[in-house]
């Protein structure tokens, strides 16, 4: 039976981020409903299941953020009707279902957009595939396998000009594919040298960095362009990532541990740590503290079940870094 969404050790709401745009944001539930609401007052403006589309919940609950460009709203709802839909973003009507891409199972990704060979496209990496489709038809433009379909995938892809790299935990490891002129997938590199759960892995000029399963867990940097592993250390443990103003920000699934983290390619340089005060009690032994850290305008933002924490990280601020 599949863990339940309402009150449950895997962390109760959303499990996506929602998507803010003209006025309005758009969330995905965990249960898979995506609704848009007005900024202003938070009412609803349209509902949408992904059951009206032929798609349904994942296991662990939907964890897709929408993505919303020029007036339209694209998600994936999965099934046999196609698996990625474009929604007018006013009014939630249907203006294309991806009909010749078609996937049972969704997993944990988000959708991204790039522009390839003159086209805007809508990439998307699911239970064994990452494909492109064409963003204003839904079109399949080109697909490739990726080794991931045991128990989920869920990092986003990271896109650089036409290079697309993406992870996955698991033992499926890690794949850089390039798109050439006519819509070809060239295979770069496949290897387990970053093997990302959940937690995400960012791109920092030429070089990747993320927490990778292979040689019982570490954090890793490795080489964008050719997936060679530069370095490897046991930083703070399992966790999740994000790079703001210069540094990265991790904090640890086990204890909360947060650590400024310099994107050196030399070592792990770490610049100072703290322990995330408001932690939740109602955590069974399963759960873990996975969201994201968020910087926006000088603040740090953490979240933990029903607790939401700001930290003052701008200049001049006494930070919860210094020691």
């Amino acid at each position: 039976m599949s863990p339940m969404l309402e009150n449950d050790q895997w962390g109760e709401g959303t499990r996506g981020t929602p998507t803010v745009a003209e006025g309005r944001i758009y969330s995905i539930s965990g249960t898979g409903a995506l609704i848009a609401a007005e900024a202003k007052d938070g009412k609803v403006a349209w509902k949408k299941e992904m059951s009206d589309f032929g798609g349904k919940r994942q296991y662990w609950g939907n964890t897709e953020s929408p993505l919303v460009e020029n007036g339209v709203v694209y998600w994936t709802p999965g099934g046999s009707k196609g698996a990625v839909v474009a929604l007018d973003a006013k009014s939630g009507e249907l203006k294309w279902q991806s009909s010749d891409f078609v996937v049972p199972n969704t997993h944990y990704s988000s959708l991204m957009a790039t522009d390839l060979n003159g086209t805007r496209q809508v990439i998307r990496f699911t239970e064994k595939k990452l494909a492109g489709l064409d963003i204003k038809t839904g079109k399949l433009l080109w697909e490739t396998d990726f080794p991931a379909g045991r128990t989920a995938v869920i990092p986003t892809p990271i896109i650089k000009g036409n290079k697309i790299y993406v992870t996955a935990g698991y033992g499926a490891g890690c794949k850089l594919v390039e798109i050439g002129p006519k819509n070809e997938v060239k295979e770069i590199y496949a290897n387990t040298t970053l093997g990302n759960h959940h937690g995400g892995v960012v791109l920092v000029n030429d070089h990747l960095f993320g927490f990778g399963e292979a040689n019982r867990g570490e954090w890793v940097c490795q080489k964008f362009e050719t997936g060679e592993k530069v370095w490897g250390d046991k930083g703070i443990g399992k966790g999740a990532i994000v790079f703001a103003d210069g540094r990265l920000y991790c904090i640890s699934e086990d204890k909360g541990e947060v650590a400024l983290v310099e994107p050196s390619t030399e070592a792990w340089k770490e610049h100072g740590r703290f322990t995330l005060e408001a932690q939740s009690s109602k955590r069974s032994r399963s759960g873990k503290i996975w969201m994201h850290p968020v910087v926006a305008n000088g603040k740090l933002y953490l979240r933990d079940q029903e607790f939401f924490s700001c930290y003052d990280i701008s200049a001049g601020a006494k930070t919860a870094f210094i020691q």
